[in-house]
């Protein structure tokens, strides 16, 4: 299984290039393709800012296969991740969007799928109620660090 992990920076450079409007720090179509793919790829970003903007942009792009999380807006007090996670932005969202993503494709053993979907599920569910009864974060989010590969 293939796949990419591209780091934007500067999101402007993402727009589409249009005659003198923009400037010629934007990718030329041929670019963003050898970043992202040809339309209907999937692409999973991870965006800190709100979905509809970078939508809009892959829009104009014509590439259709982005899966957006970003942040939703909705006037709440909460802790620290569970914003992440009400926005999917968190890791335990995005993991099960990209299992999602492959299962659909045929790349993942359909057991090994349902296990990891039913492990993030549970990791999820654990979080709804520690979040909404004791006002903090797991320690799945606080305690975590990176770890070498087994």
């Amino acid at each position: 299984m293939k796949f990419r992990y591209v780091n934007v920076v500067e999101l402007g450079r993402l727009q589409k290039k249009q005659g003198g409007l923009n400037s010629e720090r934007e990718l030329s179509d041929e670019e963003f393709e050898s970043y992202f793919g040809k339309s209907g790829t999937p692409v999973i970003f991870g965006f800190h800012g709100y979905e509809d903007l970078l939508e809009s942009i892959f829009y104009q792009r014509q590439h259709m296969g982005l899966h957006v999380h970003g942040y939703r807006e909705d006037g709440d007090i909460t802790t620290t991740y569970d914003m992440r996670v009400y926005s999917e932005l968190d890791r335990f969202n995005q993991a099960l969007d990209a299992m999602r993503v492959l299962s659909q494709a045929k790349k993942l053993d359909e057991v090994k799928a349902k296990a990891f979907e039913d492990k993030m599920e549970k990791t999820l569910e654990k979080h709804f109620e520690v979040t909404r009864n004791e006002g903090v974060d797991i320690p799945e989010f606080t305690e975590w660090t990176w770890s070498d590969l087994k």
